[in-house]
């Protein structure tokens, strides 16, 4: 896998994972179906020294904002399966409110990718529900999250 690939995997991982969602957004109700957008951009990333193969793990952290203000940081770890196909699971930190835990299958070479939501802490401890990703550069990404649908 050329380097542009390995980074822009990372990259893609990263974002297709996590956001966050400033105030107004925020799920109050476990019951209450919620949608909302971020921005996610990569802060570090950490690929094995010989490059993305099956078996091998890169790990991420990437600052999260809304509507241009930081509203939380995440991480997350991807395990390549076969070629381009990863497997990943994150946290997102949400300054003040919680966190949201995501999981799913990627393909770290297409620029729009889909996850589950899988649980959270805070007022986001129900949560459930799936998050929409699409790649905007190597290290940005306009994630959409749907929560209780």
């Amino acid at each position: 896998m050329n380097r542009f690939v390995a980074s822009a995997a990372a990259a893609a991982a990263a974002v297709v994972l996590f956001g966050a969602v400033s105030g107004s957004a925020a799920v109050n109700s476990a019951d209450r179906a919620t949608t909302f957008r971020v921005v996610q951009t990569t802060t570090s990333t950490h690929l094995p020294p010989g490059g993305l193969s099956p078996g091998s793990t890169f790990t991420f952290t990437a600052d999260v904002s809304a509507t241009g203000q930081p509203v939380g940081t995440s991480q997350a770890a991807c395990v390549i399966v076969a070629g381009t196909s990863a497997q990943c699971q994150g946290t997102t930190r949400l300054t003040g409110k919680g966190q949201i835990q995501a999981q799913g299958q990627i393909d770290i070479a297409k620029p729009l990718s889909t996850v589950a939501i899988v649980g959270g802490t805070g007022i986001y401890k129900s949560a459930r529900g799936f998050i929409t990703r699409k790649q905007l550069t190597a290290t940005t990404t306009e994630e959409t999250y749907h929560l209780g649908e």
